[in-house]
C-alpha cells in the first residue's frame, strides 16, 4: 500500500468520528489509526505512537484496526491518549519502529459507537433538542435504554429502539 492509498484510507476512516470531534470542540483533533498489539512477549497491549505524535503536546486520538487499516471492533471505539510531558521517561523505545509504545491501558474510550437498528442517522426530527439542553434523566434514559427522560423525543426513540430488539 502506497502512502496516498495509506492517507485516503485513514481520511475515510476519521470522517466516521467527524460528529464526536464536532461536539468535543475539537474539529481539528490529530486522528491516526493503530494496531493494538502484544510488544515482545509483553503482558500488556501496546501502540506504537512516533516522535511526531507523542511530541506534539496535544492528544491524540485513536482507532485501533488491522496492519491494512480495516476497524479491529464492530463498535468502531474511538480512544484518546493524553499527552504525557515526561514520555521520553514514560514508554519504552521500539527501537525497530522509532515508535513509543504506549499500554493501551492508557487509553480513555472518548465514544463508543453503538448499532442502531432505527433508520434515524442523517434525519432530522422537527422535535429535536440541542445537546446543550441533555439532563442527567436524558442520559441516564439514553444509556440505560429505559424511557425515563422528561422528553418525548428521547423516550419516544428508545421505545421504537427497544420494540425492534
Amino acid at each position: 500500500m502506497d502512502k496516498e492509498e495509506r492517507k485516503k484510507l485513514i481520511a475515510d476512516l476519521r470522517v466516521y468520528h467527524e460528529p464526536v470531534f464536532k461536539g468535543l470542540g475539537v474539529p481539528a483533533a490529530y486522528f491516526c489509526c493503530k494496531h493494538a498489539h502484544y510488544h515482545d512477549g509483553g503482558n500488556d497491549k501496546v501502540i506504537g505512537l512516533f516522535d511526531s505524535e507523542v511530541s506534539k503536546g496535544d492528544a491524540v486520538f485513536i482507532e485501533f484496526t488491522s496492519m491494512d487499516y480495516k476497524p479491529s471492533d464492530a463498535s468502531r471505539r474511538l480512544y484518546k491518549w493524553e499527552h504525557n510531558p515526561n514520555w521520553k521517561d514514560a514508554y519504552k523505545r521500539n527501537e525497530k519502529t522509532s515508535q513509543w509504545l504506549i499500554p493501551t491501558s492508557e487509553l480513555h474510550v472518548v465514544h463508543e459507537h453503538i448499532e442502531c437498528k432505527l433508520p434515524i442517522e442523517g434525519r432530522v426530527f422537527a422535535d429535536d433538542i440541542p445537546f446543550t439542553e441533555m439532563t442527567v434523566f436524558d442520559f441516564f434514559a439514553i444509556i440505560h435504554r429505559t424511557p425515563v427522560s422528561n422528553k418525548k423525543i428521547i423516550n419516544d426513540l428508545i421505545n421504537k429502539f427497544n420494540a425492534g430488539k
